[in-house]
């Protein structure tokens, strides 16, 4: 369970929103949220837990599966823990609160309404939590289950949402299953077993129409059409060995038709919707880059991150010239997401060590 821990004041020099335990060893506190508002050069852990009695915790202790952003309300975050449940913040992460009502859970995906004509959406959230997906539209007070797999062995792994129809909602599961529903999520269908697990569901979100679904070892499927059909792109992959083991898949919804995808290859680039690949050269050989998680600004494609365990690299230029930067943790970095609509703010939360 989230555990409630002693506190002591930071020091003025040390860096705002830390949040210390009493017999923390040097690596046990140093989890939760990492912010940066200089492009990665400076990082601040943002790891303080209001509770419900007003009492003070910390993230600090923990890693997520997952970090989001709230498309409306660039101070909403959501943060998906490693059995801990869910954690939200509404003031870009000076501090957060536990959805008390999901319970100490492992969340394993999450999406966030996209739309923002609609006010009501920005209190909409999913979280996928084992083989249920439970979902909440009031700002995670209460939550209602909307999915569950009979095979408690099976995990829902993605899920997103149509941001020009929010109604159009679609999960997968470990096992390599995709399941689409056309009425926000009061019930759903099959659309396509992938026979592999699902590492990234992605909407363009320039044309919501467009679906990419990046696998662990059966490469990268494309749909033009809410996913009634569905074409490999391996044919267009093939000249980059191991690129059918997909890592993270990220697009420029400044740049139609822009992706990156990150592989055991490798960061791969497409400009035509992935009928065509180039290889980003990087700083470390290709195949020892282990890339686990890659994110590309809005406001200039050029600009593009990626983490490793143990780093962070940085592109201005598209990847002509790298800049590695050291993470502000010792323990693995996770994923990484850029604030679009704040230049130069960035977030990296920490992962479980791979075995």
């Amino acid at each position: 369970m989230f555990k409630k821990i002693i506190l002591v004041l930071c020091l003025p020099l040390t860096l705002a929103g830390c949040s210390l335990s009493l017999t923390a060893s040097p690596t046990q506190n140093q989890g939760g949220v990492y912010k940066s508002t200089d492009n990665g050069f400076t990082w601040v852990q943002q790891a303080t837990v209001v509770l419900p009695d007003g009492k003070l915790s910390t993230l600090g202790n923990l890693d997520a599966n997952v970090i989001g952003i709230d498309p409306s309300d660039a101070k909403a975050l959501y943060y998906g823990s490693v059995g801990n449940g869910l954690f939200y913040s509404l003031d870009a992460a000076g501090s957060f609160a536990e959805a008390t009502a999901l319970g100490p859970i492992n969340i394993q995906a999450m999406a966030v309404d996209p739309n923002t004509k609609d006010a009501r959406a920005k209190c909409v959230v999913y979280a996928a939590s084992q083989n249920r997906l439970l979902k909440t539209v009031d700002c995670a007070r209460t939550w209602t289950q909307v999915y569950f797999d009979n095979d408690t062995g099976v995990l829902v792994s993605q899920v997103a949402v149509d941001g020009y129809n929010d109604q159009l909602v679609y999960l997968t599961t470990d096992k390599g299953t995709l399941l689409k529903s056309v009425n926000g999520s009061g019930s759903w269908s099959m659309v396509k077993q992938f026979n592999d697990k699902i590492i990234k569901l992605v909407i363009n979100p320039n044309d919501t129409r467009e679906l990419f679904v990046a696998t662990a070892g059966n490469g990268l499927w494309h749909s033009a059409n809410q996913g009634g059909v569905w074409d490999s792109l391996q044919g267009a992959l093939k000249t980059f060995p191991d690129s059918n083991s997909v890592r993270d898949l990220a697009i420029a919804k400044s740049n139609p038709g822009v992706i990156l995808l990150a592989t055991n290859y490798g960061l791969l680039k497409s400009i035509d919707h992935g009928k065509d690949w180039t290889s980003i050269q990087l700083i470390a050989p290709q195949q020892q880059a282990n890339i686990n998680s890659v994110a590309i600004s809005n406001n200039d494609v050029k600009q593009i991150f990626y983490v490793t365990d143990n780093a962070l690299y940085a592109t201005t230029d598209g990847g002509t010239t790298w800049a590695a930067r050291q993470l502000p943790t010792t323990r693995p970095a996770g994923e990484i997401i850029i604030d679009q609509k704040n230049q130069g703010t960035l977030y990296l939360v920490t992962k479980v060590k791979s075995s």
